[in-house]
């Protein structure tokens, strides 16, 4: 049984043709937990003011153990397909024991008392 905070990866997507492509070594599949995906989630809205869809930021969280094992400049794509607005409310109630808030109450906060500190857009006057 799948699950993850990401609705968009909570069905299996097993076949036959990943199943070839692992036995071939041709494709490579790994893991992180919801608390690395809310890190990275967390991390690319703080940097860089993009709000990344949760499905991507699984991806970007697996960043965090791939980069160290690669050759010095050594470039890697991630596609951030998705919005992560639609996400952020689901962000702001996760806690970090793995559970969901019973209350959310926290909708101005992020993870433990950490507010969600995303550049503001320049606007005209």
């Amino acid at each position: 049984h799948a699950h993850s905070i990401a609705t968009g990866l909570e069905c299996p997507g097993v076949g036959p043709e990943l199943s070839y492509l692992k036995d071939s070594k041709r494709a490579e599949f790994y893991t992180v937990t919801d608390e690395e995906a809310i890190d990275a989630y967390k991390r690319l809205c703080r940097l860089e003011g993009i709000f990344p869809a949760l499905e991507a930021s699984h991806a970007l969280a697996y960043l965090e153990k791939l980069c160290p094992t690669l050759l010095h400049g050594t470039k890697v794509v991630v596609n951030c397909s998705g919005r992560g607005d639609k996400d952020a409310s689901r962000v702001l109630q996760f806690n970090y024991d793995g559970q969901e808030l019973e209350q959310p109450n926290a909708y101005d906060q992020i993870g433990e008392n950490q507010y969600l500190d995303v550049p503001k857009k320049n606007s005209r006057n």
